[in-house]
């Protein structure tokens, strides 16, 4: 859905001609706006988008008001973390969250739903690493263009790289 990922084009327009925290300004305020389309359109907003503008609204919030841009490039990092904790929690539990995530239009048995999310774990840990590199050892404009294109490649490639999982034990929901 195109409207995702607005807030991400809406920032790197915003750093392109103006400055970062103008960017992050514009991508709190993106990030808000989509949130109602997405429900709009589906019914329902999904927990990881909810989540996701919080923190973001969060760090954005400490940018702009502090002028310390290390807070919004520390978000991605913090997110995958996060994400990555809730996720390695299914090891403790009988609760899959990205089951209860994606269940609805996705079949599979509890081992699959079990190493899949074991697999998201591993991405969302080498997301935040690859974010704490970049950030902390390279320009403001190469961790902008990091966060616009590497990240979503590095989503575009775990999502192909599991092509051949999903063909194995997944089946749609009609």
């Amino acid at each position: 859905m195109i409207f995702e990922y607005l807030p991400l084009i809406v920032f790197g327009l915003g750093y392109y001609f103006y400055d970062i925290v103008t960017a992050t300004i514009a991508l709190v305020i993106a990030s808000l706006f989509v949130l109602p389309i997405i429900w709009k359109k589906t019914g329902k907003i999904p927990y990881t988008h909810i989540f996701t503008a919080l923190l973001l609204s969060f760090f954005g919030g400490l940018t702009v008001l502090s002028g310390d841009t290390s807070f919004i490039k520390m978000k991605p990092t913090i997110a995958s973390l996060i994400f990555a904790g809730i996720l390695f929690s299914v090891n403790f539990t009988n609760f899959n969250a990205l089951k209860k995530v994606m269940a609805s239009s996705v079949l599979m048995n509890d081992e699959a739903w079990k190493k899949l999310c074991n697999n998201t774990v591993i991405y969302f840990l080498l997301c935040a690493v690859a974010n704490e590199i970049v950030w902390r050892n390279f320009t403001e404009t190469q961790w902008v263009q990091f966060k616009i294109f590497g990240l979503t490649g590095l989503n575009i490639l775990f999502m192909f790289v599991h092509i051949p999982f999903f063909k194995k034990n997944a089946k749609l929901k009609q």
